[in-house]
């Protein structure tokens, strides 16, 4: 919020805009999600992100 205050829930959508020297750069935008657990299957582990859906170790940037 423009004024400091807490914003209410809800889903919001977030546009990324970004360049350099007038140059337009791809930017992708990463998301935070606690792993509920981990599902073992034949083609490897899978994690599940609860309301975030499901997600192989490869696409996690980081771990905190």
């Amino acid at each position: 919020m423009t004024d400091g205050s807490t914003a209410p829930n809800g889903s919001y959508n977030v546009a990324i805009s970004a360049s350099n020297g007038g140059t337009q750069l791809v930017a992708q935008p990463l998301q935070f999600a606690l792993v509920q657990g981990v599902i073992r299957g034949n083609n490897g582990n899978t994690l599940d992100l609860g309301t975030y859906g499901t997600t192989t170790l490869d696409e996690v940037r980081q771990i905190i």
